[in-house]
């Protein structure tokens, strides 16, 4: 049962369109805001507030599936985000949340066999009173994807420095989001999705080794990534 959750979770996870790009700016906000001839309102960015949010462990995310996508109750930590493995003999180490900045590090994948995939759910949350957009333009482009986001990988023992080169160069990194109503990855065609004030989105980092296999196990670490959000397009 708990590798079938696991699969479900991969397989709707496997739907979802490359995405995201990032660091959190103010520049939408004005300096004032014209309500009428008579009043105005001087918007303050502390009202804008977004935080990013993993899953403490696997427990926390199959407890999340179980729910229908509610995090109600669930385990979420603001500084590390645990991951999901579709092999046994594939490992992840725990990310790193800032949200400070809005930046996701310490993404790192184990694989042992000549495929995987390592999943890092994310849970983004619009806590302050305004809409919010994140810009996705960076990661709707493949070729930003493959030379900002490649793997740096290190071989394990008996492996051969050759044949894990060339299958760091065929690793995959996606973004996307989950349709918290359905379970399908969403379709993202613009590069500003919004999120209502007082709603959350399932943001997934995906890493996917499918490539030339080497001839031993290695570790492929990839790059920190931002999250940039603005209170307008």
């Amino acid at each position: 049962m708990e590798k079938e959750r696991q699969v479900k979770l991969l397989s709707i996870i496997a739907l979802v369109v490359a995405i995201a790009g990032m660091t959190l700016g103010f520049a939408a906000f004005s300096t004032t805001l014209n309500i009428s001839s008579s009043a105005t309102v001087t918007p303050n960015s502390s009202d804008f507030k977004i935080n990013v949010y993993g899953f403490e462990d696997y427990e926390s995310i199959e407890q999340f599936l179980d729910s229908g996508f509610s995090i109600e109750n669930i385990n979420l930590s603001s500084t590390t985000a645990a991951g999901l493995a579709q092999e046994a003999e594939s490992t992840f180490l725990m990310a790193s949340i800032d949200n400070n900045s809005h930046t996701i590090s310490n993404l790192q994948a184990q694989f042992t066999l000549d495929k995987g995939m390592i999943t890092y759910p994310l849970i983004i949350k619009n806590e302050g009173k305004y809409d919010a957009y994140i810009d996705l333009s960076d990661f709707l482009n493949d070729s930003v994807l493959s030379k900002e986001y490649g793997a740096t990988c290190f071989a394990g023992e008996g492996a051969s420095e050759e044949l894990v080169e060339k299958a760091c160069n065929g690793l995959k990194i996606t973004f996307g989001i989950i349709d918290k109503n359905t379970g399908d990855g969403k379709v993202i065609n613009e590069n500003f999705y919004k999120i209502p004030v007082n709603t959350f989105e399932l943001f997934a980092v995906i890493i996917e080794y499918s490539s030339t296999p080497a001839d031993g196990p290695f570790t492929a670490k990839f790059p920190e990534f931002k999250l940039n959000f603005s209170t307008a397009q």
